[in-house]
Order: C-alpha cells, then sequence, then structure tokens
C-alpha cells in the first residue's frame, strides 16, 4: 500500500519537468512493470523531434527503510533518478552512486540537488518498456491527458506537443 507521502510525489512527478519544444510527445506513467516482479515508481517516455525517445526513471524512497530495502532499486532508463524527501536525500545521498540522479520533495515542490549521468540504453530494450508502458494504460483504460489537465489522472500523462 502507497503512502501518503509517495502518492504527492508521485503526483509531483507528473508535472515536474516543463515539456522541452524539441520533445514532440510525453508519457509518465506510474507503477511500471519490467521483467518479473520488478518496476518502476515513475516512468517518463520523450519523443525528440527526431523521432528518438528517451526514458526516465524514478525511483520513490519515502523513509531510511525503504531507501535500504532490496525492492526498487530499478535504474533501467536513459536516466535515472531517486525521488527524496528532503530530510532523507541529505541523510543517504553519499550512499547513492554517482550516475543516479536526485530529486528532493520539500513543501509540495521537487527540485534537483543532483543531475544523473545519461546511460545507453538498447532499442530493443527501450521498445519493450515503451510498449509495456502502453500496453499499461489501455488495460487500465486511463485516459489520454493534455498538459492542461495533469491533475485528472494520477497513473499516467500524455502529452502531444
Amino acid at each position: 500500500m502507497k503512502s501518503k507521502l509517495t502518492i504527492k510525489i508521485e503526483r509531483a512527478l507528473q508535472g515536474f519537468k516543463k515539456p522541452d519544444p524539441n520533445y514532440k510527445f510525453v508519457l509518465v506513467t506510474t507503477e511500471l512493470n519490467l521483467a518479473g516482479p520488478q518496476r518502476v515508481d515513475v516512468a517518463r517516455f520523450e519523443e525528440r523531434r527526431d523521432h528518438l525517445v528517451e526514458m526516465t526513471c524514478y525511483e520513490i524512497k519515502v523513509s531510511r527503510s525503504d531507501f535500504k530495502s532490496d525492492h526498487g532499486h530499478n535504474f533501467v532508463g536513459h536516466k535515472n533518478y531517486y525521488v527524496l524527501p528532503a530530510k532523507l536525500a541529505y541523510q543517504v545521498e553519499g550512499e547513492i552512486p554517482d550516475d543516479i540522479g536526485i530529486i528532493v520533495y520539500e513543501k509540495n515542490r521537487l527540485y534537483t540537488r543532483r543531475e544523473c549521468q545519461t546511460k545507453q540504453m538498447s532499442a530493443e530494450r527501450l521498445s519493450s518498456y515503451l510498449f509495456q508502458a502502453v500496453k499499461q494504460t489501455q488495460l487500465e483504460d486511463v485516459p489520454l491527458l493534455t498538459h492542461q489537465e495533469p491533475e485528472q489522472h494520477p497513473r499516467q500523462l500524455c502529452l502531444d506537443i
């Protein structure tokens, strides 16, 4: 069961990054199933105007025990971030690998404390994750949203820019 804080952070992530004019499509989804029991808390797919797609993964951790658990450290995207409440971010910052970014949730707002390093990803793997995100959306009958309506559904956001 998700905590209220986790749900607040998920909702904040959906509108966190303003669409870049170089991107023409954005899909944001929560609880993206990967392989087996693995999943990503929030995944963002952005299609650039040159038709290349970039995936960003956000792993939400709301307590030290949550951060220390073996679950939910699935960094499979081009870009990967931990999203943490401010107090926890300062406690565990030294334990986070340099290639993983840190986004802090404080006073109902998000800010980037540390940028991540961009990683390579095979086209096959990216296609698989993107297909899974679209499939989950279709199976759950989640409406596609425009950038004017991000609060209507906490599960998924689609922008056609």
